[in-house]
């Protein structure tokens, strides 16, 4: 369970951590791009264009409601948002790299390295925070559930999160 704290400000954490998340996976693209040995032209071109990504994504992000929300239960939906939002930031972004002019000197295998990184850090939160969650980020260092006969009923096992500590085994008396 999460701290209270957490809960209550679970916004302004989610928008603290898109503000984080957009210049690190920016800036694992550059890295990438030239093997985490930026050169000094390109060091100070991902500060000066770091500004228009960081608006844009942060807008698409919002215009796809993804700064709202309970994390615990994301979905494909979410997923399928998520794409959507970066891929249009995305666009945008070289749209806007094309009006500044940076376009002729930009490294072109950043775009796609950044729509990449994007999608793993902020498809990967999600994911870890959903499976953790559910109990499912560490299932193999649970112990086995205890076998149980359940009688005048037939079992079935609606929570999806798998609470039950094992499988369930049905068999019918009659």
């Amino acid at each position: 369970m999460l701290p209270e704290s957490l809960i209550r400000y679970r916004r302004a954490v989610i928008l603290a951590l898109h503000l984080a998340l957009i210049p690190l996976g920016y800036f694992a693209a550059f890295g990438l791009r030239f093997d985490f040995s930026i050169p000094l032209p390109y060091h100070e071109l991902f500060w000066s264009t770091l500004p228009f990504l960081l608006v844009l994504r942060f807008a698409a992000l919002a215009l796809f409601g993804l700064h709202r929300g309970w994390w615990r239960h994301v979905s494909l939906d979410d997923l399928l948002a998520l794409g959507k939002a970066i891929t249009l930031s995305s666009g945008l972004f070289l749209g806007a790299m094309f009006m500044t002019g940076d376009l002729p000197g930009f490294p072109r295998s950043v775009i796609t390295l950044d729509w990449i990184m994007a999608l793993l850090l902020f498809g990967g939160i999600r994911f870890v925070v959903r499976t953790s969650r559910e109990g499912r980020l560490l299932a193999w260092r649970r112990p086995p559930g205890k076998p149980t006969l359940i009688v005048g009923a037939v079992a079935r096992q609606s929570d999806s999160s798998g609470s039950c500590g094992g499988k369930v085994k049905t068999r019918s008396v009659r």
